[in-house]
């Protein structure tokens, strides 16, 4: 809702002036592929602006302080903005119901778990203090990250941020802010299904662990650079076999932090009723990694074709948008971590890679393995017949690949 009135609504400088932001930074400004989002982490605003000229960033550079200190809240653009924000969430309806299903079964206790996507009780009843109360609670300077990517000059952009932004104070006293909370392990269960009629059928088997940003810029690119070709060598090994599959109906993903967790997920959205091969194929290809490891062959193919990623990405550096970037880093400062440049990353590799043999994948997927909480989910309308669904998902997996024939050697 904030994030709506920031372009709709007026501000303390222009009281009189609905959607100041739309009619004084729109002029200055390029479209980009979002102007604003919210997740439960944060809220960004994005702006691309036309020039590099000191006196259009400054105008721009003012707006982002008015939405940031000086929001207005007039009732009857609240609930233009109400009746905005309660269509957005019915069209979403069905997708969040979907992946907040999957956040409880993967990482319940979490915090996208805990707060309800569609916020239903909230927004229709929302009067303007409300609003504002909640707005000055979460709009403070030591909530604030500006970012500006771009050809200017360092020393001119702080002089303006400063000029802006330096004499800004929260409204009240600062609120304490309460433990962010992560996942509760006790609560994951080693199987849940899903018989949403409407829902892509798939299968997903997850690793969910704690998150925990790394000390030292050196210690992340090593972690990243492993990260990336675990997932390389592992969705190398599920295509095997595949070959007549469209691509993006499987594969291998990490996620680091945006959720407060992270984790690890394999899946297989499968053929409409092949629920039970999919799930075994997903255990079993866990079970074949944490077993027996990788191949030399599978282990220097995924090195070989990760050095030729990042060879690309380096040599394209410069390429990359302004936009994109800015997004990338405000992310990284959100989670505490260091951007790294893709040329940083493949010195890493070049020096990290050739000492690593295929052993070291082994080593890897049990560690995870040892950290995090293992579960299988599946989703499909088929399931919906079933008397006990995870009964069923349960005895499929066990026919296929029996748990005394998956014990893992020490």
């Amino acid at each position: 809702m904030i994030e709506h009135l920031a372009f709709a609504s007026s501000t303390r400088s222009a009281p009189d002036q609905i959607r100041r932001f739309r009619q004084v930074g729109f002029p200055l400004s390029l479209p980009s592929p979002a102007g604003g989002t919210t997740t439960w982490r944060e809220s960004d605003y994005f702006v691309v602006s036309r020039t590099n000229q000191t006196a259009d960033l400054d105008v721009l550079l003012g707006l982002y302080r008015e939405v940031a200190s000086e929001l207005l809240f007039p009732a009857h653009i609240i609930d233009e903005q109400r009746d905005t924000v309660m269509r957005e969430m019915a069209d979403k309806r069905l997708g969040n119901d979907i992946h907040a299903g999957l956040i409880a079964a993967i990482a319940p206790g979490s915090p996208t778990d805990l707060i309800d996507a569609q916020n239903s009780d909230d927004v229709p009843t929302a009067s303007p203090d409300a609003v504002r109360a909640l707005y000055q609670r979460l709009y403070r300077p030591e909530n604030t990250t500006i970012v500006i990517v771009g050809d200017v000059d360092p020393d001119e952009i702080a002089t303006l941020i400063d000029a802006q932004f330096g004499d800004w104070q929260g409204e009240g006293p600062a609120p304490e802010h309460a433990p962010v909370p992560t996942f509760d392990s006790g609560r994951i269960a080693p199987v849940s299904h899903s018989a949403l009629r409407y829902a892509r059928e798939g299968a997903t088997f997850s690793l969910t662990m704690p998150y925990e940003p790394l000390t030292s810029r050196a210690s992340q690119a090593e972690a990243d650079l492993l990260d990336l070709l675990m997932m390389r060598v592992i969705n190398n090994r599920l295509a095997t076999g595949r070959e007549a599959y469209p691509a993006g109906s499987y594969g291998f993903f990490i996620e680091n932090g945006a959720n407060n967790f992270r984790f690890l997920v394999m899946w297989d959205d499968f053929v409409p009723g092949r629920w039970r091969e999919a799930a075994a194929n997903l255990v079993q290809t866990a079970c074949d990694i944490g077993q027996t490891g990788f191949t030399e062959a599978e282990w220097a193919a995924a090195k070989q074709s990760l050095i030729a990623e990042l060879e690309q990405r380096a040599g394209r550096a410069n390429e990359a948008a302004n936009f994109d970037l800015a997004l990338q880093l405000a992310n990284a400062a959100t989670l505490d971590r260091d951007l790294l440049p893709p040329g940083e990353m493949l010195a890493v590799a070049r020096s990290l890679l050739p000492g690593l043999d295929a052993s070291e994948g082994r080593k890897w997927w049990l560690d995870q393995r040892a950290q995090g909480s293992r579960h299988l989910r599946v989703t499909s309308a088929d399931l919906a017949s079933q008397t006990n669904a995870n009964a069923a998902i349960r005895k499929a997996i066990n026919d296929a690949v029996p748990e005394e024939a998956c014990q893992i050697p020490h």
